[in-house]
């Protein structure tokens, strides 16, 4: 019998920048526990896992006055100015999400006379709620309750004369429900179910071949909702009513497989090569959201016509293990047909598209198009003679997304990561001293480049400067007890000069403008020390 328990619990106060000082309503609470209970014998093995997360998760809105000072509106509706008390603390603000998700699953491994089973079986619970009036701090806004169940089966069939060879089903089974006062996506159920099949073969030593093949079907039932004068549901339209969602049932069929061929070289590099063809059925908040989707700055409109992805892609990996030397390169060709993204809409005279003018915010809708991605990832560790605990690591990762046969506006496809380059100087001890073991020290630079290949049509987004951060870590176990590592210890910095800057994939760069600076949204976070120490009894 095998059994174990861990507890974890984080406060985060308002962090700052150089910028905008400290950030209002940009802190977190969170605690989260699991338990693992196991029975291992001669037939297998059986695994449970119960786990929970929970969050209250402060929603930045970024709203300014003249002067630059955040501001809020207070609990008698009036607005008011973030004093320093304000933004001190671990203050729970307006608007703010709670979260909390349990996750219950079953592992089994059954051991037969040619061959296996896997049985794997999983339910999840998470319950989303919004809180945006500060007027009224009991009104849940929007309240998201999702169950999902997974199943997981597979047989693994013996090896036999060097084929190994596996089956299954795999399927999940999700449902939606709406419990809030307002709604984004509607109620929907959905259900899952895919066969598969996958085989490799050693051809020699040096030479292997795998391949796979998988179909899925995917089956979507979507609820009508109506609502009165005053944004409550009712059951059947009349005058004055509003068609908020209308019902839907899509099917949706996919095949994916890939082929691979995977060639020892020497006893140190290995040569791999890929095809695949991969399937992705829209999500419902891509067929049918209509509403605001606070802490994004945007009103999302969904496209019930949407057909599903369907990517064929190349891949290349050349991998070298030395003694001194680690190297990978990993290009890739990924081309995906009716790629789903969103675009800012405007009207006639070009102007932003408000639905709710209570809450004026510009929407964008789901779209889809033909796209093209090429990129790929570069990864370099020196540990040079006699200097072996000595590691100089080097990374590059890039990647292009464009669209067919589109104008220069609108070629690039919108909210990809710019590219991306990481070097990390550490230094590792295997005993310091009588009571310290696997120390280290650590420095670290990630550099992203200046994303200028952005979808510029609608102002949909903006280009990205370029900016570096500096890292540094130290840690070490330390002996006590009869144990080696008693404790743990961990210290690191993020961000160490403290540079002020907006990763390309933030919301928060979208948010208001400072009009004291003349900034646009909300910039990332400043330095940040933390330490981690873990006890082992």
């Amino acid at each position: 019998m095998q059994w174990l328990g861990r507890f974890s619990n984080k406060y985060a106060g308002n962090y700052d920048n150089q910028n905008d000082g400290k950030v209002y309503n940009s802190g977190f609470k969170e605690y989260a526990g699991s338990l693992f209970l196991g029975v291992n014998r001669n037939w297998g093995h059986s695994h449970f896992h119960f786990s929970t997360y929970n969050t209250i998760l402060n929603l930045v809105e970024g709203e300014r006055d003249v002067q630059g000072n955040f501001v809020f509106t207070s609990f008698d509706g009036s607005e008011q100015v973030a004093t320093g008390e304000d933004l001190r603390g671990y203050k729970t603000g307006f608007p703010h999400q709670e979260v909390s998700h349990l996750r219950f699953s079953l592992n089994n491994y059954f051991i037969l006379n040619r061959g296996a089973i896997h049985a794997d079986f999983a339910f999840q619970n998470n319950r989303r709620r919004e809180f945006a009036d500060v007027t009224r701090p009991q009104d849940i806004a929007l309240f998201f309750d999702l169950n999902t169940f997974n199943y997981n089966l597979r047989y693994n069939l013996i090896e036999d004369n060097g084929w190994e060879t596996s089956f299954g089903f795999v399927g999940m089974q999700k449902s939606n429900f709406n419990r809030g006062l307002e709604f984004l996506i509607p109620e929907y159920h959905l259900f899952d179910a895919g066969i598969f099949g996958f085989t490799q073969k050693s051809i020699k030593e040096t030479l292997i071949f795998s391949g796979g093949i998988r179909f899925d079907s995917r089956s979507m039932n979507s609820k009508e909702l109506i609502l009165d004068t005053l944004g409550m549901p009712v059951n059947v339209a009349h005058a004055g009513t509003e068609l908020k969602f209308g019902p839907f049932k899509n099917n949706y069929f996919g095949l994916s497989g890939s082929l691979g061929l995977s060639y020892q070289i020497d006893k140190e590099s290995t040569l791999k090569f890929n095809l695949s063809r991969g399937f992705r059925a829209p999500t419902t908040a891509e067929l049918a959201s209509n509403g605001q989707h606070e802490g994004t700055f945007r009103y999302e409109i969904g496209s019930p016509d949407l057909k599903s992805e369907v990517n064929h892609q190349i891949d290349i990996g050349y991998f070298l293990d030395a003694e001194h030397v680690t190297l990978e390169l990993t290009p890739f060709a990924n081309f995906i047909s009716n790629y789903i993204y969103t675009e800012k809409l405007k009207d006639a005279f070009g102007n932003d598209v408000i639905p709710d003018p209570d809450d004026p915010s510009p929407a964008f809708q789901f779209t889809q198009g033909d796209a093209r991605l090429l990129g790929g990832e570069f990864y370099l560790d020196v540990h040079p003679h006699p200097f072996d605990w000595l590691h100089i690591a080097n990374s590059f990762s890039f990647v292009q997304a464009s669209q067919n046969n589109q104008s220069d506006s609108t070629k690039y496809l919108p909210f990809i990561p710019a590219p991306k380059y990481s070097a990390e100087l550490k230094a590792e001890f295997k005993k310091v001293g009588k009571i310290m073991t696997n120390a280290y020290v650590k420095f670290g630079l990630d550099y992203f480049f200046h994303q200028r290949r952005i979808f510029r049509a609608y102002d949909t987004e903006t280009e990205t400067p370029a900016y570096s951060l500096l890292s540094a870590g130290v840690g070490a176990n330390i002996r006590a007890f009869d144990k080696n590592d008693f404790i743990s210890i961990y210290v690191s910095v993020e961000n160490l000069a403290d540079v002020a800057y907006q990763s390309h994939l933030s919301r928060l760069k979208y948010a208001p403008v400072n009009l004291a600076s003349g900034r646009t949204g909300v910039y990332n976070m400043g330095r940040n020390v933390s330490m981690k120490l873990i006890m082992n009894f």
